[in-house]
């Protein structure tokens, strides 16, 4: 095929639009198709993996959903400590946490070791620095119902407000 300077917006054009900036080129024949071919293919391959990204990113959204939905009543928690075997390793002997494990395994077949912590149990609690808490979903909307204006967190931060909820909840 001869070499061919294509347009700087071919990315942009429908094959109907290089067909017609091909009637202008002094291109055989053969080599046309074979280029129209050739973007054509490219197009059809960015698609497909963009329609796979999507049906992926459902899929995933659908388990966060599972995880996070308001009917579980869980939060994601993020553990900096629960990233590294040495960091979960130091957080153990500070906090006292006797039987508490770290192991480095592939969970999902794709040959990356995740970060897994256990607990005195044998149970996982952490995986790749992320665990589950009980949600406080209801508490939040809560805070910014009571605080609707920034203005209005300003003085008090969430953190704060649903520490005095739990404090007021408790009797204490």
């Amino acid at each position: 095929m001869e070499n061919v300077n294509l347009p700087p917006n071919v990315k942009d054009m429908t094959q109907e639009e290089f067909k017609e900036w091909l009637v202008g080129q002094d291109i055989d024949l053969k080599s046309a198709q074979n280029i129209i071919g050739l973007l054509y293919n490219r197009r059809a391959e960015a698609k497909a993996k963009r329609k796979k990204f999507f049906t992926d990113a459902d899929r995933q959204i659908k388990e966060l959903s599972d995880i996070v939905g308001s009917k579980t009543k869980y939060d994601i928690s993020r553990a900096n400590w629960a990233t590294t075997p040495e960091s979960a390793n130091k957080y153990f002997t500070e906090k006292n946490k006797k039987g508490w494990s770290v192991k480095q395994e592939d969970l999902d077949g794709d040959d990356t070791n995740e970060i897994v912590v256990y607990d005195h149990e044998s149970n996982p609690r952490y995986v790749n620095g992320y665990g589950i808490k009980k949600s406080e979903l209801e508490k939040r909307q809560e805070y910014y119902r009571s605080h609707p204006a920034a203005d209005d967190r300003m003085n008090r931060s969430m953190s704060e407000w649903i520490n005095d909820v739990k404090l007021n909840e408790d009797g204490s």
